[in-house]
């Protein structure tokens, strides 16, 4: 923490990316372990004939089905909305007539479905699709979220240099906007960390789903304390040196020695 402010641009990108490619990753984790099974079985009980187009679903059937489910991820289709189905895992989609229903026990949304979007649910159209894109699309997640997550740290620090500049001003230390960005977003990458754990913790069953929320809210404390407090590693201003006095001469120096005594004219000094 001491050389805080000595960091280097290009050592800190590499951790910044380091730290959003981790998160990435745990959330590819998370796809992989809790949502791609419900996926892969829900797409081996999709008819032949199933569309969502002109904003609504074309369903062989009215009667409500579930498709597949697991604690992680449950998926329903339900032309009618003829049952309430209520919330058995931590994300439910519930595909209806005109709009699919996105809910978890953090909360409920309403989606209704593009009016020019023309998706072909036919299982022989996407069970080759998914299995000839499926390893690009769990890569395309982590590569995504760790430039999302880098993009949004950016825009952060941006703002958080603000406090790092009050800070360092009223502590009395030395920066400048570049060592105010580089401290706030350094301060980002603790909380971070934390979190890419949380949700790592989450798909290996380890951590409840208001546990992640919880370390939610943690990482972003976490940041504010970090962004709050780094500062008073950064070095100290310098005192200022006070001006020469030009009225003021320097004291000459009576016992130098290239300074001789004067000759005596006494005959009886020795």
């Amino acid at each position: 923490m001491a050389e805080l402010g000595k960091i280097g641009g290009s050592r800190l990108m590499l951790m910044v990316a380091a730290v959003a490619l981790l998160l990435g990753a745990t959330v590819s984790c998370l796809f992989v372990n809790g949502w791609e099974p419900v996926l892969v079985q829900s797409i081996r009980q999709l008819p032949e004939d199933a569309v969502i187009q002109q904003g609504q679903l074309t369903w062989p059937d009215t009667q409500p089905v579930e498709l597949a489910a697991n604690s992680f991820l449950r998926l329903i289709v339900d032309p009618a909305a003829m049952t309430d189905h209520g919330q058995v895992a931590d994300l439910q989609f519930e595909f209806q007539m005109n709009c699919v229903n996105v809910s978890s026990i953090l909360g409920f949304t309403r989606l209704p479905y593009p009016f020019g979007l023309k998706v072909t649910l036919s299982q022989s159209i996407v069970r080759p699709w998914w299995g000839a894109w499926r390893i690009w699309f769990i890569a395309g997640i982590a590569a995504g979220l760790a430039v999302l997550s880098i993009l949004v740290w950016m825009t952060l620090a941006l703002a958080g240099s603000v406090v790092v500049r009050t800070v360092s001003f009223f502590s009395g230390r030395e920066s400048d906007f570049g060592v105010q960005l580089r401290v706030a977003l350094a301060s980002m990458l603790a909380g971070a960390a934390l979190l890419a754990m949380g949700v790592l913790c989450y798909s290996l069953k380890l951590l409840p789903l208001v546990g992640l929320a919880f370390i939610f809210a943690v990482h972003l404390l976490l940041c504010w304390i970090y962004l709050f407090f780094s500062p008073f590693y950064l070095s100290r201003k310098s005192e200022a040196v006070p001006p020469a006095n030009p009225f003021i001469t320097e004291p000459v120096d009576s016992l130098a020695p290239e300074s001789k005594p004067k000759e005596s004219n006494n005959p009886f000094g020795t």
